[in-house]
C-alpha cells in the first residue's frame, strides 16, 4: 500500500486523495469487524477443494460469477458477461492468467485471460478499471452466472444501499455506501469512485475493511433476490474515526464498457431494466421454395419496443439432416455453426430496427414439411419459441433426383416415353412401361360415350403447385400445323378420383361432341414452375 499520511487524507478527503492498494506488501486478509470463518467465507476447504459455504451470511451460491487465480486465491473477479471479466487496472493480471469459478453444483470452471483493456476516462486517460477477456466464454451449461451492473437513477439514489463486499481469499464483508465522487492519485487517473466507510468505534458485526492485495475484487448490492455489481476494490485510507473504502463505480463506466465488449457481441445487463418486445417474421427466395432446388429464408428480428434490447440471442434449430447449406448473420456472433442447430448473439438491438439471418440451401431436402424453430431472447425479454414450415413444393428436380439422365426429353428406360410425361401421367422413368405402378394406363385413352368423344388421362392433383399444365390440342387431319387448341363444340372437362383411388392423380375426362367424322387429339404438358 502507498503511505499517505493520515492528517493528509483528513484534510484532502473530498478531493479523493487516499493510498492505493496495490498487489504487494504484507499477506493478510480482509478486516472483517467479527470475522467467523463459517460466517464470512464463501467456500469451505478453500483453495485446496473448495465447496460452497451454506451457513454464510450472505447467499454464497449466488456468486457463481466471482473467480479467483489458483494461486493467488486473494485475486477475485466479477465476470459481467460470458468472456469478459472486470478488474483493477493497478493490478491487472497477466495474459494467460488462470481464473477459476465454482459452479452451483461444486464443479470448476477454468478461463484463462487472453487480454486485458483499461477504460479510458473522458480525457482518453487510464482509470483504474480494466476489462479482462477470457480465452472463450462460459456456456451456460457449466452454470457460471455473470452478473448485472446496479443502474439505479442517480448517483444519490445509491447512497445508503447495502453491499457485499468481497476480499482476500474469498473472505465477504459488508458495507454501506457513504459519496460518489472522483478520484486522482499518482498512476491512477482520474477514476469514478464510491466510497464506503469502516467506523473505528462500533458498527455491524460485518462491517468491512480493505487491506493491501484486495485490490479488483468486487462489490455487489442485492436487486431483490440477484446481486448487481457497484464496482471493484481501487483503495483505502482512513481518518481517526473511520477507515475508508474506495471502489471504482461500475454503473459509471457501463457505456465505455459495452463499447469494449460489442465486438464480442455482449453489453452489461442492467438489474432493473424496461421489457422489450422482440417480433419475428419471414420471407423465402423465391416465394416458393421447391424441393431438391436451391432456395433460402429470411428472418427478420425486430425490436418492437422503445428501449434497446441488449444481449440479444437467437437459436435456429432444423430437422435432422436438413439444415441449411450456410446461414448469413450480419452484426451476429455465431456461437455454434450448424449442422441442425445455429446459435448467435449481439450486444444489443436498437429500438424500432430489424436484424436479419439468412439460411440457404443449395438444394432444399425433398420434403412436404420443414419447421425450423427459432428461440429468441434478451435481457429485458424471455425466451420465446417460433416455429416456420417452409413446406418446400414439390418440383420436377426432386422427381428426378438421382437419375443419370434427367432432362426434360431424355428417356432413361427407353420406353418411348420422355421423362415429362412420365413426371405428368406418374411413370416411373426407369421402369419401361405405359402404366402407372398402380397399373393406370400412362397414355390418354379416347373412347365413344353415345354422341361425345370421351378423352382420359391421368393428371397429378397438384399441377397448379408444380406448374404442370395439360391441354388438349385438336386436328381432323394430322397435317403439320393443323393442330389446334380451340375445342370442338359442347366441350366439357370432368376430374374424377381413379377406382379404386391413386394418392395424388385424378383423371381427368375431356368429352366434346363426336359430330364430326373424324377428329384427333393429343395431350400437350408444360412446365412452368412458378416461384410466387
Amino acid at each position: 500500500m502507498v503511505k499517505v499520511p493520515f492528517e493528509k487524507i483528513r484534510t484532502r478527503w473530498q478531493e479523493g486523495l487516499i493510498g492505493l492498494l496495490l498487489g504487494c506488501g504484507i499477506l493478510q486478509a480482509m478486516e472483517i469487524r467479527n470475522y467467523q470463518a463459517s460466517r464470512h467465507d464463501r467456500f469451505l476447504n478453500f483453495p485446496t477443494a473448495p465447496s460452497w459455504n451454506d451457513s454464510a451470511w450472505f447467499a454464497s451460491r449466488s456468486y457463481t460469477g466471482v473467480g479467483w487465480v489458483p494461486g493467488e486465491e486473494h485475486r477475485q473477479f466479477a465476470l459481467i458477461s460470458p468472456k469478459h471479466v472486470v478488474f483493477a487496472t493497478h493490478y491487472v493480471p497477466a495474459n494467460g492468467t488462470v481464473i477459476r469459478f465454482l459452479n452451483a453444483d461444486g464443479v470448476t470452471v477454468d478461463r484463462t485471460v487472453a487480454s486485458a483493456t483499461a477504460v479510458l476516462n473522458n480525457s482518453n486517460e487510464q482509470t483504474d478499471l480494466s476489462l479482462l477477456t477470457l480465452s472463450s466464454p462460459i456456456e451456460a451449461s457449466e452454470g457460471i452466472t455473470p452478473f448485472p451492473y446496479l443502474n439505479l437513477g442517480n448517483d444519490s439514489s445509491y447512497q445508503g444501499a447495502i453491499l457485499d463486499v468481497f476480499g482476500w481469499y474469498g473472505k465477504v464483508g459488508r458495507g454501506t455506501v457513504a459519496s460518489i465522487q472522483n478520484y486522482a492519485e499518482p498512476g491512477v487517473s482520474q477514476t469514478r469512485i464510491m466510497s464506503f466507510l469502516y467506523p473505528k468505534a462500533s458498527g455491524n458485526q460485518d462491517d468491512a475493511y480493505l487491506v493491501v492485495g484486495d485490490s479488483g475484487s468486487p462489490t455487489f448490492a442485492m436487486a431483490g433476490n440477484v446481486p448487481a455489481l457497484v464496482g471493484v476494490h481501487t483503495a483505502a485510507g482512513e481518518t481517526d474515526t473511520d477507515r475508508i473504502n474506495v471502489d471504482t463505480f461500475i454503473p459509471f463506466y457501463v457505456t465505455k464498457l459495452n463499447a469494449l465488449m460489442a465486438p464480442d457481441g455482449y453489453q452489461m445487463t442492467p438489474a432493473y431494466a424496461s421489457p422489450v418486445t422482440l417480433t419475428l417474421s419471414s420471407a423465402s427466395t423465391p416465394a416458393i421454395l421447391r424441393q431438391a432446388e436451391a432456395g433460402s429464408c429470411r428472418f427478420d428480428l425486430r425490436n418492437a419496443s422503445g428501449p434497446a434490447a441488449g444481449n440479444v440471442t437467437l437459436t435456429l434449430r432444423f430437422p435432422s439432416g436438413m439444415g441449411p447449406s450456410s446461414l448469413a448473420a450480419s452484426g451476429w456472433i455465431v456461437d455454434q455453426a450448424g449442422p441442425e442447430v445455429w446459435e448467435l448473439h449481439r450486444a444489443s438491438l436498437n429500438p424500432n430496427v430489424t436484424s436479419s439471418i439468412t439460411a440457404s440451401w443449395t438444394k432444399l431436402p425433398a420434403v412436404s414439411s420443414l419447421v425450423i424453430e427459432l428461440i429468441h431472447g434478451s435481457d429485458q425479454s424471455p425466451k420465446r419459441l417460433r416455429k416456420f414450415d417452409l413446406e418446400p413444393a414439390p418440383s420436377y428436380a426432386a422427381w428426378s433426383d438421382g437419375l443419370a439422365q434427367a432432362a426434360l426429353a431424355d428417356d432413361p428406360d427407353q420406353d418411348g416415353v420422355i421423362n415429362l410425361l412420365e413426371y405428368a401421367f406418374g411413370g416411373e422413368p426407369l421402369v419401361s412401361s405405359m402404366a402407372s405402378p398402380a397399373g393406370i394406363h400412362l397414355a390418354p385413352v379416347i373412347a365413344m360415350e353415345a354422341s361425345q368423344a370421351a378423352v382420359s388421362f391421368p393428371i397429378r392433383s397438384d399441377a397448379a403447385i408444380r406448374g404442370l399444365s395439360y391441354g388438349l390440342e385438336y386436328s381432323t387431319t394430322l397435317a403439320a400445323g393443323s393442330w389446334s387448341s380451340t375445342p370442338p363444340a359442347g366441350i366439357g372437362i370432368t376430374d374424377d378420383p381413379f377406382d379404386p383411388p391413386w394418392s395424388g392423380f385424378l383423371r381427368r375426362t375431356v368429352r366434346f361432341d363426336a359430330a364430326e367424322t373424324r377428329i384427333f387429339c393429343r395431350v400437350r404438358i408444360g412446365l412452368d414452375e412458378p416461384d410466387e
